[in-house]
């Protein structure tokens, strides 16, 4: 960590996305413009074939590999839990009261109990809750009442019978997907800064009733007939980021080599909004676990109710709140003691001035 202070993540896809197996299955319509223009089913076909990054996105197998990990098992259990005791019930009250101070509530102290109020005005639940599915009671996709689990066997069977393109290219990618560290989101040894929307039902499983191949194969997108779905931003749901944070943050908790605090943003919360550093004297830094909710322009004003139709994945990047948010946190007072004649520090008044007369329009 010597030359990177933060780590922030937007929305990242840490464990995969539904909606990267449906393009795979199904083709994606998002990509016709009316009806006439941009990529038909034929079109997309070799896109899926060669297109690494559709096989980078897929639901990964992350969840098989830490489920008897102490920190997993507590938050499928906590998600389990918030299924089952409605917070704004009396036996949800008396139920989460004693969960909040028991030992079943060990590694996610940093998250904040459903009995606390994370948002107003939006259609989601104004519970602080983690809104996720488990991800191996609830595999990927089922096909005609089959189904087809994340881990690799699985996932490269249902692509190699269902998928919309030929497996040829398809198997070189899974391949080294497979091979790579990707799904065993291993610590980036930095400080963490996880931020990402729960407001929307994002699918976490497909179901078809017949052979989405029966369809492509006549040259027509198919959907899913019905989904399984979680919180997210349509794209990501919250497993992702919040399986990732769980895990570094429990790695930093047993103080394992490395291991740097983790902070969770969940943008449009009001629960502990504020400054992201826990060190604000000098050199501002983070130094442990927590949860924040960060300001957002997508987030309903007072009184008024939203769905949060623009709080979406895409948008998070230009969001004014979140924007304003990050400017804060790039204001830091950090200085780097390794390099302190390299880029702008090594440069004359005379080279930036210049530097700002050549570059104005990126300065």
């Amino acid at each position: 960590d010597e030359k990177i202070a933060l780590l922030i993540s937007m929305a990242a896809p840490f464990t995969g996305s539904t909606k990267a197996l449906r393009s795979a299955l199904g083709g994606n319509p998002d990509f016709i413009h009316g009806s006439y223009f941009g990529l038909h089913i034929e079109g997309q076909r070799p896109m899926v074939e060669t297109h690494s990054v559709l096989v980078d996105l897929l639901p990964s197998f992350s969840f098989h590999l830490y489920e008897s990990e102490p920190w997993a098992r507590e938050l499928v259990r906590r998600a389990e839990y918030e299924k089952k005791y409605d917070p704004g019930s009396e036996e949800g009250k008396s139920f989460w009261s004693n969960y909040t101070n028991s030992e079943e509530n060990n590694h996610l102290k940093w998250f904040p109990s459903p009995t606390e109020k994370c948002f107003e005005g939006f259609g989601r639940s104004s519970s602080c809750m983690l809104l996720i599915n488990d991800m191996i009671k609830t595999p990927s996709a089922m096909i005609n009442t089959q189904m087809f689990s994340n881990e690799v066997r699985d996932m490269n069977a249902l692509l190699r019978i269902y998928s919309l393109g030929k497996m040829d290219v398809l198997d070189h990618y899974m391949k080294e997907r497979n091979e790579s560290r990707v799904p065993w989101l291993e610590n980036p040894g930095v400080p963490v800064a996880i931020a990402y929307y729960s407001h929307h039902n994002t699918a976490t499983q497909l179901i078809y009733d017949r052979d989405p191949k029966s369809v492509t194969d006549g040259g027509a997108f198919t959907s899913p007939d019905r989904e399984v779905v979680s919180g997210g931003d349509r794209v990501v749901p919250n497993s992702g980021p919040l399986f990732a944070a769980s895990k570094w943050a429990y790695e930093f908790d047993q103080k394992l080599p490395g291991a740097k605090p983790v902070k969770v943003l969940e943008v449009c919360s009001h629960h502990n909004e504020g400054s992201l550093y826990d060190q604000q004297d000098g050199r501002k830094t983070i130094q442990y676990n927590s949860y924040m909710g960060v300001p957002c322009s997508c987030r309903p004003a007072p009184g008024q109710h939203s769905d949060g139709e623009f709080c979406l994945h895409a948008t998070m990047v230009r969001d004014g709140g979140f924007l304003q948010f990050l400017g804060k946190v790039v204001d830091s007072n950090d200085k780097n003691p390794t390099f302190t004649n390299a880029g702008f520090a090594g440069m004359t008044n005379e080279q930036l001035n210049d530097l700002v007369w050549r570059c104005a329009h990126i300065l």
